[in-house]
């Protein structure tokens, strides 16, 4: 068996901690921006194990991966939560509540050049910040604050 159809049986045990992990984030933040008056989409999502192994299958030959903790540690996103603002100016806020709510590892902005929307065009393209977070150590989530535990082995 190789090491994704490894990481790929591991992970479709682990997809309902995934599913949960991203409802409980998801809820949170919609709650805080309902707190605060503000309109959003919020959804979640464990990535898919399909699509995951085909990203997998796309990516081995530079990642060279020999483990399970090497897929791991390289793909961040198995869980995940998308905020769609109906005003753009409402970032900064969102911003605010997110660091509220939980740590933050990592922030980009996209694009990460300085850009203005032009008044002429109707959509100026894709605008986003990606966060990568940790949740805060709270009784109601204690499971979902301990990593996964790394590992050659399938448990």
């Amino acid at each position: 068996m190789s090491v994704i159809d490894n990481f790929i049986k591991r992970y479709n045990k682990e997809f309902d901690f995934y599913q949960k992990l991203s409802f409980i984030i998801a809820t949170k933040i919609e709650d805080e921006l309902a707190k605060r008056g503000i309109k959003a989409i919020v959804t979640h999502r464990a990535k898919k194990p399909d699509r995951l192994k085909e990203k997998l299958n796309k990516r081995i030959e530079d990642k060279k991966y020999k483990t399970v903790n090497d897929i791991y540690k390289d793909i961040i996103d198995l869980a995940g939560i998308r905020v769609s603002l109906y005003f753009p100016s409402e970032r900064d806020i969102l911003d605010e509540i997110i660091k509220e709510l939980f740590r933050v590892v990592q922030k980009k902005k996209f694009p990460n050049t300085t850009h203005s929307p032009k008044y002429e065009k109707r959509f100026s393209g894709y605008w986003a910040t990606h966060y990568r977070i940790k949740l805060k150590p709270e009784k109601t989530t204690q499971r979902y604050n301990t990593p996964q535990k790394l590992d050659n082995e399938l448990s």
